[in-house]
């Protein structure tokens, strides 16, 4: 592929982020969302503030934004007619739950990850799991180990073969799963017995992120539109405190300056800056 065809290609991945299947009335959730959220979003989860999960990215908080662990997420049953978690399904153990919290939240939504080839030939020790979409089904297959093919990570094709270089980076449609959902999320795990103690877990884990440049001005340009486009012709602002649960019980909360507290359950959340459900803060007497 040329360098100009090669430019073309990529300028077409990046677009789609602008080009969800979302309606202007709907109400869409990004879930890991980070430095780099989905334009179309009016709701944000993140688990980590620190950019060191980042890379140094900063976490974007221009729209409302909770803490939360996608696992275990603090929001209504339905409350989101399209849920997107782009490059979140690999970094997660428990890959059924997490899916059953999208199909939980959302009606619909779109998922998106690096395939097995991607892991296999540049593998990221902080992916739990090597995905690939065969016949509209989510294969997924949970690593036993940081590099589970050693001959072929080791050989380093991709940065010493030009033409693998090329391939990858200018194709990146090749090496990614991209899946639309509408009611229920078709998926297999197909080694569910393993055990994944080799990985140290989020917070021992060195940032290995998926390279990202910075936003073309084309870019920029369409994905501000697109905010501006959402934020106007009479939608009314995202109000959190209709949309949030306890993550624990799904109670509802009663919400005071700092704090949100679960009325059923007890548990409290702080809610200083933004909303964090990462952890407890303490329970009522």
């Amino acid at each position: 592929m040329s360098s100009v065809l090669g430019k073309l290609n990529l300028l077409r991945w990046a677009l789609r982020k602008v080009m969800l299947p979302v309606r202007r009335s709907d109400l869409v959730l990004d879930v890991g969302s980070g430095g780099n959220p989905y334009p179309q979003a009016d709701v944000l989860l993140e688990r980590y503030v620190n950019p060191f999960h980042r890379a140094g990215a900063k976490l974007v908080v221009d729209r409302p934004t909770v803490l939360g662990d996608a696992c275990r997420m603090p929001f209504k049953d339905g409350a989101f007619d399209f849920v997107v978690a782009s490059h979140v399904l690999e970094h997660i153990a428990r890959p059924d739950q997490f899916l059953g919290e999208l199909t939980r939240v959302g009606r619909a939504g779109y998922i998106e990850t690096p395939n097995i080839l991607f892991e296999r030939l540049v593998p990221y020790d902080v992916h739990l799991l090597e995905i690939m979409l065969i016949d509209g089904v989510l294969v997924i297959h949970k690593k036993p180990e940081a590099r589970p093919d050693r001959v072929i990570s080791s050989m380093k094709i991709v940065p010493r073969d030009d033409r693998w270089t090329r391939l990858f980076y200018e194709r990146p449609q090749l090496f990614h799963v991209r899946y639309f959902w509408r009611g229920k999320i078709n998926f297999v795990v197909v080694n569910a017995d393993v055990d994944m103690a080799w990985f140290g877990g989020e917070d021992a884990a060195e940032p290995q992120v998926e390279a990202q440049g910075e936003d073309s001005l084309i870019r920029g340009f369409v994905k501000r539109g697109i905010r501006l486009y959402r934020r106007t012709g009479g939608r009314a602002p995202v109000d959190l405190a209709k949309l949030l649960v306890c993550p624990d019980c799904r109670g509802p909360l009663a919400r005071s300056e700092q704090v949100y507290q679960c009325q059923a359950c007890a548990a409290s959340y702080a809610n200083a800056g933004l909303p964090d459900f990462t952890k407890k803060i303490g329970v009522r007497a």
